[in-house]
């Protein structure tokens, strides 16, 4: 069982080249250490979920039924498929681009990136996770049950990788990305199906930062929109770091892209 997924080229960087004192290393030890039974296997050894009459057991967990339980034996069947790490597959590719900007773009002081991955946690989390973590209030739309595939009262299949959010900023981390299969219970179309992939960015900043950003904004004439500076830092945040992931997520014609990214930057602006 592991928590993380990365390349043995990457791995053998870490061992070789970098502390076990560095930040993201202490981060990646934390995780494991606070989290040992979250991850996937991605070897095929993890036994295929099972559903019965009065139970559901996904990676050797039970689960008891009750009146919430509406998860069906083919949406179990998606589970742990793993499409995401699986080398050369389309999804991979694209999750293993998007990596890489991070990892050659936001570099700490000793050379170690600043974004850690997490690309392996498991699918099945509490209702407390998926919803009460992130302050949905309990009579919001989205917890309905014909929205989301829960396993009973207290576990379901995470609608959204949002869901893990807190318990790896609890793990000490400031700075992660999070990519994994999601499961809402849409009706199947050309643009809508049960199970789909998700990857994020989470950014924390400190209290010095954005003291910083609101004096800077005073002293220049940036606009001077009537919003939050943590919502005005966040926003304009976003907006650098996903221009530039346009760019290099397009570079096999870096000559062409200037219209496009000139047309994006002009619609997230």
């Amino acid at each position: 069982m592991t928590l993380y997924n990365i390349s043995q080229t990457f791995l053998k960087h870490i061992v070789c080249h970098w502390s076990a004192s560095c930040q993201w290393t202490r981060s990646l030890a934390v995780s494991h250490k606070l989290y040992p039974c979250r991850g996937l296997s991605t070897d095929g050894s993890a036994p295929r979920p099972r559903i019965s009459e009065d139970s559901i057991e996904v990676f050797s967990h039970v689960y008891p039924r009750d009146d919430m339980t509406n998860v069906t034996a083919k949406i179990l069947s998606k589970v742990g498929s793993q499409l995401h790490n699986r080398p050369h597959h389309p999804l991979w590719l694209i999750k293993e681009r998007i990596k890489d900007h991070f990892y050659r773009s936001y570099i700490g002081r000793t050379g170690n990136p600043l974004f850690s991955v997490h690309d392996n946690l498991s699918p099945v989390v509490t209702v407390e996770q998926n919803f009460d973590s992130l302050l949905i209030p309990p009579d919001h739309p989205s917890r309905k049950k014909g929205d989301n595939y829960y396993l009973n009262r207290t576990h379901m299949l995470r609608a959204h990788t949002s869901a893990h959010q807190k318990e790896l900023v609890r793990s000490g981390l400031d700075r992660f990305l999070l990519a994994g299969d999601v499961y809402r219970r849409d009706e199947i179309d050309s643009n809508h199906y049960p199970v789909f992939h998700q990857m994020e960015g989470v950014r924390l900043f400190s209290n010095h930062e954005v003291r910083m950003v609101s004096l800077m904004r005073k002293r220049t004439a940036w606009p001077k929109q009537k919003v939050k500076i943590d919502i005005f830092i966040a926003d304009l945040t976003w907006k650098f770091i996903s221009s530039l992931l346009l760019m290099h997520l397009i570079v096999e014609n870096p000559f062409k892209i200037f219209s496009a990214l000139s047309c994006y930057i002009s619609l997230i602006f």
